[in-house]
C-alpha cells in the first residue's frame, strides 16, 4: 500500500512538472517577434525612443516581480508551495508577454 502511494505521488509530480514545461512554451511567437526586432544591446530597431522606454519600464517591473517570486521559491519548504510559486511565475510571464504583444500590435510592429 505504501509503495502504491509513493508511485502515485511520483506520477503526480511528473504530471505537474510536465505541464509546467508545456506551459513554458506558450508565447514563443511573441518572444520570436520581440527577438526579431531586438539588437545585441537589447534595443528594438523598430521602436522609437519613447516606445523603447515603455518596453524597458515594463521589463524592469517584470524582473522585479520575478525576483520576488524567485526568492519565495528558494525559501519555500514544501513541494506544494514550490509548485504554486512556479505557477505564479508562469502566469506572470504569460501576462508580461501578452502586455508587450498588445503594445507591439498597437504600434503596428
Amino acid at each position: 500500500m505504501k509503495s502504491l502511494k509513493i508511485k502515485m505521488a511520483v506520477i503526480a509530480i511528473l504530471l505537474v512538472v510536465g505541464s509546467m514545461s508545456v506551459s513554458a512554451q506558450k508565447g514563443c511567437g511573441t518572444c520570436l517577434k520581440i527577438k526579431a526586432c531586438t539588437t545585441l544591446d537589447g534595443t528594438c530597431t523598430n521602436l522609437t525612443a519613447e516606445q523603447q522606454a515603455i518596453i524597458d519600464d515594463l521589463h524592469t517591473e517584470f524582473q522585479a516581480e520575478m525576483d520576488i517570486l524567485r526568492t519565495a521559491l528558494q525559501s519555500a519548504t514544501t513541494l506544494t508551495d514550490k509548485i504554486a510559486i512556479r505557477q505564479e511565475m508562469v502566469d506572470l510571464r504569460d501576462a508580461h508577454i501578452a502586455e508587450v504583444q498588445a503594445l507591439l500590435d498597437e504600434w503596428g510592429i
